[in-house]
């Protein structure tokens, strides 16, 4: 088979069938066979790509400079409501765009505070929104840069953007807190970190650094400013503070504390006795060699010693511990008993958000937490627990390598908020987020690691309204949580073209009546507030293909291999607000309500019995109330039929469907799980 210039976009079919006449004279024809084949778009095709870069001009002079900063997280519309987010570099593309003249709008409310366009003294960029066309119609890589003056007047010099990768992170991430033990880990961040950081510094006190609390030191500032590690041998240095003495024949247990979670693999003991005694320690009614003593200070102001056992071997669950003071003649004086729990792996999780609905638009995003507990109810062992989210997307958390190792917190607020302030987050630690050109790629799934019994990630809200589920498993153990997904209630925003060509000789266009004298064309996109609190998006576009014989008629989304390239050097983010197999696109939302009429579905999977889905082109009413309690009308007239194939899962090879001709987009793919001995209840 030969495909020629002349060829249709789409599926086409080949049919073939044999005929014959028997001896009998008698003559016989077999039923056709048909054969598809996919005709895509070639060198020549009419489809258009948009790229550009939306940037910081230092020197005013409209040109994008190799010591200029790209600006992230900046929102562009197209007038068929598509978008897209600019990556950590400020660039963009939009990979297949239909053919004719298109605008291309930059949304002002995704800009930081105080940044406007550059004057260039042209009147076509004085104005958020760009016209693009080219003589052919279609077929061309069109360019559009933005250019953005600073409020600041930044300099391009010394520029540094390493904090706002992907427009998701702050400039926060410069600036590391006070670096703390890799062990002391996170803990849940409450009473347990409080009790582990005091047991990770306990000992500090007799060799100088006063602690107060549970050491009984007065606060002071001695020789313990010097925190250099000494090699190993004797050293004497002197210490003004003042700590609580300690009777002959008695003894203090100052880490861990009783019922403490061991963070670590190891069990570190410290305890303090007379300066003349020693102290004797048992784990689990075994002696504790005194090869074990990682430290000894004697303070001859106080009369005390303190003994620092390092490396001792903790067992998940209660480890008890016994330590007993040892007189100078072998005299055994008092005993103190402990228990100390090490972690065991996870037997339970939850998952904690910083915020319980996240505003749409995909910038708005939350930190979630994954709380792992063992069978003691303690912050179970590190490990990795997997995240997915039914929409949205994940990122990973910076682990903190600058302080320490613990991780850190991102930023609570709109994505939009850290973008390009050179600010710190409004909440959280200061923290950023990793490079998202190494290992940060957006994803709805991501392994994350467990430290101190808590995983993190930065949830982004999806671009639509709904609900988010969050799912969280590592081994057997699982735990689902839903988060809401509310209206982003915005400034209005419109971008359209209407325009009327004359004569014969213009290019062909899609949608358009071939050989007309006179073609016209409306096509924009709106969002804004309608009638009070509701959100209203309408678009429409006169020229939109939905017939198919044109090859492109689809259900919520482009095909993503129809496109020109498959890498654009960028890692922009790409949204479609106006999912419609249909010219016209229409949603009103009000809080959890909403009604659309465009590409839907009918979301009705937890219904039990009654379960059912479908994605179609038409109206839904959903009416919901705080409760969750909800009620969804939906309404269409396809002409396409539903059809359903099950395939064994131990099957190998190519899966057969029953029909050939299926509507992209409009396939549902779902795992069941059934009885092997009556498969068909």
């Amino acid at each position: 088979m030969r495909v020629g210039a002349n060829a249709v976009e789409g599926d086409q079919f080949n049919s073939a069938s044999a005929a014959g006449t028997l001896a009998t004279g008698e003559r016989v024809t077999t039923p056709p066979a048909r054969a598809s084949v996919r005709v895509r778009s070639g060198l020549f095709s009419s489809q258009q790509v948009i790229v550009g870069r939306v940037y910081v001009d230092a020197n005013l002079n409209g040109q994008f400079d190799s010591d200029e900063r790209g600006l992230p997280g900046v929102r562009l519309y197209l007038n068929n409501g598509q978008s897209v987010i600019t990556d950590s570099e400020g660039l963009y593309n939009f990979p297949v765009v239909n053919e004719g003249t298109q605008v291309v709008s930059l949304d002002p409310v995704t800009l930081p505070s105080g940044y406007s366009l550059v004057d260039t003294g042209r009147r076509d960029e004085k104005s958020w929104t760009r016209l693009l066309r080219t003589p052919l119609g279609g077929g061309a890589l069109l360019r559009q840069n933005f250019a953005l003056r600073s409020p600041d007047g930044e300099t391009g010099a010394g520029v540094n953007n390493s904090g706002l990768k992907n427009g998701y992170a702050s400039e926060a991430s410069a600036k590391a807190g006070p670096a703390r033990g890799p062990l002391s880990g996170s803990l849940f961040v409450g009473a347990d970190a409080t009790k582990n950081d005091l047991a990770a510094h306990g000992a500090d006190g007799a060799g100088g650094g006063a602690r107060t609390n549970g050491e009984g030191a007065t606060k002071s500032e001695g020789a313990t400013k010097n925190k250099t590690p000494l090699a190993s041998g004797t050293y004497e240095m002197a210490t003004d503070e003042t700590l609580e003495p300690v009777a002959p024949g008695d003894v203090r247990v100052l880490s861990p504390q009783p019922d403490e979670t061991v963070a670590g693999a190891a069990l570190e003991i410290s305890a303090r006795t007379n300066a003349a005694w020693t102290v004797s320690v048992e784990v689990a009614g075994q002696r504790v060699p005194d090869s074990k003593i990682g430290e000894k200070r004697v303070d001859h102001k106080n009369d005390l010693a303190t003994f620092n056992f390092v490396g001792l071997n903790v067992v998940p669950g209660p480890n008890r511990i016994r330590v007993t003071a040892v007189g100078p003649d072998g005299a055994v004086g008092k005993s103190v008993e402990v228990t100390a729990y090490g972690r065991g792996p996870a037997k339970r999780l939850e998952i904690v958000t910083d915020k319980a609905e996240l505003s749409a638009g995909g910038r708005d995003s939350t930190t979630v937490r994954v709380r792992a507990f063992d069978q003691w109810n303690h912050p179970a062992a590190d490990g990795s627990v997997a995240l997915a989210v039914s929409s949205g997307h994940l990122l990973r958390v910076d682990d903190g390598s600058k302080d320490g190792g613990q991780q850190g917190r991102a930023d609570d607020g709109s994505r939009d908020k850290a973008v390009g302030r050179g600010k710190a987050a409004d909440r959280g630690d200061d923290k950023g987020l990793e490079n998202p050109e190494e290992k940060n790629a957006p994803a709805s799934q991501q392994i994350v690691p467990l430290v101190g019994g808590e995983g993190r990630a930065l949830l982004v809200a999806d671009n639509a309204p709904g609900a988010s589920e969050i799912h969280a498993m590592t081994g057997a153990v699982e735990v689902k949580r839903e988060i809401r997904v509310t209206p982003e209630v915005r400034p209005s925003i419109l971008v359209g073209l209407a325009e009327v060509t004359f004569g014969s000789g213009q290019p062909a266009l899609s949608g358009a009546e071939s050989g007309a004298a006179v073609r016209s064309r409306l096509a924009f996109f709106y969002r804004g507030q309608f009638l009070g609190s509701n959100l209203l998006t309408l678009a429409y576009d006169s020229n939109r293909p939905i017939n198919r014989t044109a090859g492109r008629d689809r259900l919520f989304q482009f095909d993503p291999l129809d496109r020109a390239y498959p890498l654009f050097g960028d890692s922009s983010t790409r949204y479609e607000d106006a999912q419609s197999n249909s010219k016209l696109y229409v949603r009103v939302d009000h809080k959890r309500s909403y009604f659309l009429f465009g590409d839907m579905e009918t979301e009705n999977r937890n219904a039990g019995l009654a379960s059912y889905t479908r994605k179609l082109t038409g109206v839904k009413l959903h009416l919901e109330d705080s409760k969750g309690d909800y009620v969804s009308v939906t309404g269409a007239r396809p002409d396409t039929a539903f059809a359903r194939d099950t395939f064994p899962g131990d099957a190998l090879g190519f899966a057969h469907l029953s029909h050939a001709e299926i509507l992209p987009g409009s396939e549902t793919v779902v795992i069941e799980v059934r009885d092997r001995r009556n498969p068909e209840a």
